[in-house]
């Protein structure tokens, strides 16, 4: 949870401002990358994004899981807890 809330702002900070900074135009800009099979793809921006987000969801839920099988209850892990974190006084 340190980790979290030591480096989750910065994250947060370099994301917002990375995006910030997309247009329409930009969002549309297809990466051209390979897999780790050396397979080539191109990908738009936005479908990038959407990608990130529904994965670390996907974790997310794994994470939890996990830590249920093993008899413990996870910590909150929903963004909206985090954010109401924030404001906790110490």
């Amino acid at each position: 949870m340190e980790v979290l809330r030591y480096d989750w702002p910065r994250l947060l900070e370099d994301w917002l401002t990375w995006a910030g900074g997309l247009t329409d135009e930009s969002a549309c800009a297809r990466v051209h990358y390979t897999d780790l099979k050396g397979n080539p793809y191109e990908t738009p921006i936005w479908q990038i994004v959407l990608h990130v987000v529904n994965h670390a969801t996907h974790h997310r839920g794994q994470v939890s899981g996990f830590l249920r099988t093993m008899g413990h209850t996870p910590p909150p892990l929903d963004l909206m807890a985090y954010y109401r974190s924030l404001s906790a006084p110490d």
